[in-house]
């Protein structure tokens, strides 16, 4: 600690040696509140140019058509889902891909009950 009865220069951590007594590192800020959210997603309006929807990927993000995580594939007979939003998203991403391979996309801003 610098004072001139100092005994050492090297002290177990939580510790100012023994002429100081404890010393404890600072708190962790408390982490913000986690506002979590089920919402149900529609899966259908999506346009297949007469081939039929495939599939469908859903996923969650801070941007449109951006997703946080690994979309969810979905088979095209599931025509709702669930999501559980939480306070950092604001996004519900869904691509619908036909069995022409061709992809549409719509991205919907949900906003938290808080």
């Amino acid at each position: 600690d610098g004072a001139e009865d100092r005994v050492s220069h090297v002290c177990p951590y939580g510790t100012d040696c023994s002429d100081c007594g404890p010393r404890w590192a600072a708190a962790q800020p408390p982490s913000p509140p986690v506002f979590e959210q089920s919402t149900p997603v529609e899966l259908l309006g999506f346009s297949d140019d007469g081939s039929g929807i495939a599939h469908y990927d859903v996923c969650l993000g801070v941007r449109a058509l951006a997703c946080l995580e690994t979309p969810l594939r979905l088979p095209a007979e599931q025509v709702t889902t669930n999501v559980t939003l939480v306070a950092n998203v604001t996004f519900i991403n869904v691509w619908a891909t036909d069995f022409m391979g061709m992809t549409s996309a719509t991205s919907r801003r949900v906003v938290l009950d808080q």
